[in-house]
């Protein structure tokens, strides 16, 4: 049986960890680093949509507005939590909403205060950061930065522990360009404190469970 939602705009719903009853959807491609540099007239605006898929209705907390981009949302203790990036007010805002109901802005920061390549969200609860190849900025709720090795990427904040992933890769031939007889790649599992301190290191790969709990596979 194919079911057809209230609202049919064309778009790809994707999951949002920790519940299963709603999808969401952007219509924008580009994120808060691509808007930056873009140029006033192809700043089209974006659309974030919720899609229940019990009732079949959309939900959109905001109104599609030129200047604006939305980023990809999270769900925590029955809210969901997202970015919005108003470039025309110069502002990033950290919202909270649930669906039919008013968006409500939780904190806000200066667009220019925030380093706005991979500025997101990143769980166990609700932190908004941002990442480079050299470290993880954390400016909500609490403020700290922790440094990356070149192959980490963080994955989850837990309570007082950063998570990340590092792909490790061994045996490469370096002269012939190619895997060596006893190639081997895997991915390593690295908890550090918000100092930076390394506190756990092994072998592993983090994944989020659809009812939101944590694996080490």
């Amino acid at each position: 049986m194919i079911r057809v939602f209230d609202e049919v705009a064309g778009r790809y719903i994707r999951p949002v960890e920790g519940q299963e009853r709603y999808g969401y959807g952007r219509e924008a491609h580009e994120d808060f680093y691509d808007m930056k540099d873009m140029p006033a007239e192809s700043r089209r605006g974006d659309v974030l949509a919720f899609y229940d898929f019990e009732t079949g209705e959309v939900f959109t907390p905001f109104p599609k507005e030129k200047d604006v981009l939305f980023g990809d949302p999270v769900y925590h203790e029955g809210l969901f939590y997202f970015l919005r990036g108003d470039f025309a007010a110069g502002t990033i805002t950290l919202q909270k909403y649930a669906p039919g109901k008013q968006p409500e802005q939780v904190t806000a920061f200066a667009a220019s205060d925030v380093d706005l390549y991979n500025l997101r969200l990143l769980g166990e609860g609700v932190n908004v950061v941002s990442e480079n190849d050299e470290r993880l900025v954390c400016y909500w709720p609490e403020a700290f930065t922790v440094p990356l090795g070149a192959t980490e990427t963080a994955v989850m904040i837990d309570r007082d522990r950063v998570w990340t992933e590092a792909w490790v890769e061994e045996g490469w031939d370096e002269e012939k360009n190619c895997p060596g007889p006893d190639y081997t790649f895997y991915n390593r599992v690295i908890a550090r404190d918000f100092s930076g301190k390394t506190l756990h290191s092994r072998v592993g790969s983090l994944n989020k469970a659809p009812d939101g709990t944590w694996w080490i596979s």
